[in-house]
């Protein structure tokens, strides 16, 4: 079992392992969720993944890492006694690569592997984003596309982004690191035997070869196990081990969102405390234990606080999120939020009022996931007919069947929990002079909303002008609409917004 100082309960030896994680939207609780005394509500990007494959080397001294859309290649030489992992030179005639991500999952997973008893073995792993990692812009216009997800759709897998020597690339805020990180730990844990999450409670998964993916469409996924006996377990170990390898990377200790919503997928998240890692950081590297803070041996017992809460699914609503060209560092405005929470006097009020409207929100969601269950498929559908064509304000004067009284009070709850969150993250911004939500996005989301179907739309994350997301019915045309609105948005105001990608709640 994984438990304490037991041992592990292995899995039969792999040659070659893929497995990967996926992507996430923060629809709120941003800045919130910093601290543990806030929740915030995440949606997993299932439809947007990163794999990571791992194929084990006769040489037990070298691990190679490919990472094909991104031109790196990278070189690690491994000594096992004591563990010290050196990136090396790949290509002489240019400047040494390394990724910290990267760097930072070998050290500490091959150091768990080592201290579980288990040799390591010499790798050769290739990483591989879904597109909508990357803005997709550039590359549709270069090819006289519409910015759509459709359009999206029709690009080879793996093809974003285009690089030339001198060019640069634009991320879209999935959480390209964090899905990273946990599909990387994943496979290493599983090619060296560990048993890994598969199935209920993990968002994780596995995939067969890569000679048997397709060029298009999604990529096959190993069915389950059929003995789910260590699931529990195993799923907290590897995403303790991510928020470690995470925080290591980035050189601070996070809330942890991201990589929780790769581990266990759409959830409730409310942070873990960062004392026992920030404590875990202080000392020397030669007398860190990786197992016993994973495994909360000995001092570490009870060091993991995190909760997190799956959020049911939601038959009658789906996600939209687009990308905005318009950039935003969210480092720097999660600096100059936290300075304006500690230096100001009105903060303590404005962050109490952002936490109860958050607390509103999510309750929203989860009253209308439980709503959703006593109706069958049916009147879903015919609830959604008849509600289409109508704008959010208009809600309240529609009369139809009894699904009616079921799901529609809860959708007004949902918009307008959403609108207060919305008006009282645009004052926060006002506020700490930090520009979370810039007139020209706020004018976005306004003419979003204007539209039949849109229950919610607003800026994910920590905010900014770089991606907007709207939350509308499942139903004909309105997905549809939100895009062609979105698609010319450039026109309009020349930001330019390209769909990104769909995701039923």
């Amino acid at each position: 079992t994984w438990g304490g100082d037991t041992q592990f309960s292995m899995t039969s030896n792999q040659s070659e392992v893929t497995a990967s994680a996926s992507g996430k939207v923060l629809v709120s609780g941003g800045y919130l969720i910093l601290d543990p005394k806030h929740e915030g509500m995440v949606f997993a990007a299932s439809g947007s993944r990163i794999y990571v494959t791992a194929k084990k080397l006769d040489d037990p001294s070298v691990i190679y890492v490919h990472s094909p859309q991104l031109q790196q290649e990278l070189v690690f030489s491994v000594q096992s006694n004591p563990l010290q992992i050196t990136p090396i030179q790949s290509n002489p005639s240019k400047p040494l690569q390394t990724n910290d991500f990267v760097l930072k999952c070998l050290e500490n997973v091959l150091r768990f592997i080592l201290e579980s008893g288990v040799q390591i073995s010499g790798m050769d792993v290739t990483i591989c984003a879904d597109n909508q990692f990357y803005s997709p812009q550039d590359t549709l216009q270069s090819l006289s596309l519409s910015f759509s997800t459709n359009s999206i759709s029709t690009l080879p897998n793996f093809s974003l982004p285009h690089l030339s020597a001198a060019a640069t690339f634009h991320k879209t805020g999935l959480g390209s690191s964090a899905a990273l990180t946990v599909a990387f730990i994943a496979s290493l844990l599983k090619l060296h035997g560990f048993p890994v999450p598969s199935g209920n409670g993990s968002a994780i998964r596995f995939h067969p070869p890569k000679n048997e993916w397709p060029t298009h469409g999604a990529i096959p996924v190993l069915p389950f196990l059929a003995d789910q006996s260590q699931n529990e377990n195993s799923v907290h170990v590897i995403h303790r081990l991510a928020q470690l390898c995470h925080c290591h990377a980035q050189g601070k200790i996070g809330s942890g969102f991201d990589v929780a919503c790769a581990v266990f997928g759409s959830c409730v998240y409310r942070r873990f405390s960062p004392v026992p890692l920030q404590q875990w950081f202080e000392i020397p590297t030669e007398q860190r234990s990786v197992r016993d803070l994973v495994l909360e041996i000995g001092n570490y017992a009870k060091s993991w606080d995190e909760k997190t809460r799956k959020i049911g699914s939601c038959r009658c609503l789906e996600l939209v999120m687009g990308d905005v060209r318009g950039g935003a560092s969210t480092p720097t405005m999660v600096k100059a939020i936290l300075n304006f929470k500690e230096s100001n006097a009105e903060a303590p009020r404005i962050f109490a009022e952002l936490g109860a409207a958050n607390e509103s929100v999510i309750a929203a969601v989860e009253y209308l996931v439980e709503a959703e269950r006593v109706l069958t498929s049916s009147e879903i559908d015919s609830f959604l007919l008849n509600l289409k064509d109508y704008r959010a304000e208009q809600w309240t004067a529609v009369k139809a069947d009894p699904s009616f009284e079921t799901l529609l009070p809860c959708l007004i709850q949902l918009n307008r929990a959403f609108a207060l969150w919305n008006s009282l993250f645009e004052g926060l911004g006002h506020a700490s002079g930090v520009d979370v939500v810039p007139v020209i996005t706020k004018q976005l989301i306004e003419q979003t909303l204007s539209l039949p179907g849109v229950v919610a739309a607003g800026v994910p994350g920590a905010g900014g002008n770089d991606a907007v997301f709207a939350i509308v019915l499942k139903s004909p045309g309105s997905p549809d609409s939100v895009e062609a609105m979105w698609a010319s948005w450039g026109q309009i105001s020349g930001v330019q917004v390209c769909p990104l990608l769909r995701l039923s709640l």
